[in-house]
């Protein structure tokens, strides 16, 4: 008994010990994960981030870190989950079926394909078939590092076979709970376009692009946010970016067309740059056709005038095209009618010359005018008294 009762005291301390150290653990966790920065700049003990395999091609869009593991992150974006087809629905896009990742014997990699039906907000097209192709590289590796091309293909709307949307994801782990997500996006043309088309499309399609990643940071942030409640400087970002999320991603939906997983933007805008290009031909066709029918109205009307004035140059003698007389009634025939035609030629003459002398008299009569204005009266002799009158009739008088 005495042993017993002892050793009764060791058993309760182990046991103290034993529940003691559960609780230790999960305190010292909680305290690492409330100073684990947000940001991989401030983690002085995570290993690099391992290097993309791919090519980064484009303008980068967007550049996030998230407090979750990469694979974590693969399958929200990757694998048909619930968050990506509420990220889909959020945008307005409906019609989504997409394949398994199936092996490409010929290169290594993996790849599946999508098919959904995008809204626009466009008269010309209010919806929008796109197919995208996403490609997994064969470097890729579960729990480091996964790269992922995406060609997007839409059909339905103007200039959609000129050109299609290269995007990029590119998932690299920077911790156990803690992961990198970079997107870069660019446009490559199948066929040559005119440069205001061009830029209209490269415009557009990137502006679409960051209003889609604007949207997939959010929901990012928030689901995130879901899966680690406790997360302070989590909720910290969130709420510094929510009101400019906000902002750029409904001013993006706005001006450019509403894409699921970066399909299809700018497409919206590319119609309208389409539309004010054939408006601006249309009109510069009609001012051409507006000259060619004034410059043809100017010319019958100087033919016409040509036509109706006489003492131009004379006519062709239709008679020289007649065959040579035959007979003695014949030469008179042609005679008569060539005397006429003197006659009458002779009467145009005349007439001109009786203008022409009309003219000349009415320019004489204008010239007599202008000389009698201008023409100095003379000063006579009987105009001017004499010096010598006055004392001669004083003279006279005396």
């Amino acid at each position: 008994m005495t042993v017993y009762q002892e050793e009764l005291p060791n058993e309760e301390e182990d046991e103290d010990e034993e529940a003691s150290g559960p609780e230790m653990f999960a305190s010292a966790r909680e305290a690492q994960h409330s100073e684990m920065p947000t940001d991989v700049s401030d983690s002085s003990d995570t290993a690099e981030p391992p290097e993309c395999p791919s090519t980064h091609e484009g303008r980068q869009i967007l550049n996030l870190t998230l407090p979750m593991s990469v694979d974590q992150l693969f399958t929200l974006l990757f694998t048909g989950s619930r968050f990506f087809h509420d990220l889909l629905t959020s945008r307005k896009t409906y019609d989504v079926t997409e394949s398994n990742w199936q092996p490409c014997p010929e290169t290594g990699n993996k790849l599946r394909q999508l098919t959904y039906t995008v809204t626009l907000n466009h008269a010309m097209a209010k919806a929008a078939q796109t197919t995208e192709t996403q490609i997994l590289h064969k470097a890729s590796r579960p729990g480091h590092v996964y790269a992922i091309d995406c060609d997007v293909q839409s059909t339905g709307v103007p200039y959609c076979d000129a050109f299609c949307v290269k995007s990029h994801y590119c998932l690299a782990r920077l911790s156990d709970n803690r992961s990198r997500l970079c997107i870069y996006g660019c446009v490559r043309y199948k066929k040559s376009v005119w440069g205001l088309v061009k830029a209209v499309i490269e415009k557009n399609t990137l502006q679409g692009l960051e209003g889609f990643c604007n949207d997939l940071e959010s929901a990012l942030l928030r689901e995130a946010e879901r899966l680690q409640p406790s997360g302070g400087k989590l909720k910290q970002r969130r709420r510094r970016l929510q009101g400019t999320n906000r902002s750029n991603s409904n001013r993006d939906r706005s001006s450019s067309s509403q894409a699921g997983f970066g399909s299809s933007f700018g497409l919206a805008r590319v119609s309208e740059g389409r539309r004010l290009a054939t408006s601006t031909a249309v009109k510069l066709l009609l001012v051409l056709v507006s000259l060619v029918l004034l410059m043809n109205v100017a010319l019958l009307y100087w033919l016409w005038t040509s036509a109706a004035t006489p003492d131009k140059a004379p006519a062709l003698d239709v008679w020289m095209l007649e065959p040579p007389p035959q007979n003695a009634q014949d030469w008179v025939r042609l005679m008569s009618q060539r005397e006429a035609y003197h006659r009458q030629r002779l009467d145009l003459w005349q007439r001109a010359l009786h203008d022409l002398r009309h003219q000349l008299h009415t320019m004489e009569s204008s010239l007599q005018r202008l000389q009698d204005t201008l023409r100095v009266v003379p000063v006579t002799n009987s105009s001017v008294p004499s010096p010598t009158a006055p004392s001669t009739s004083s003279s006279g008088d005396l």
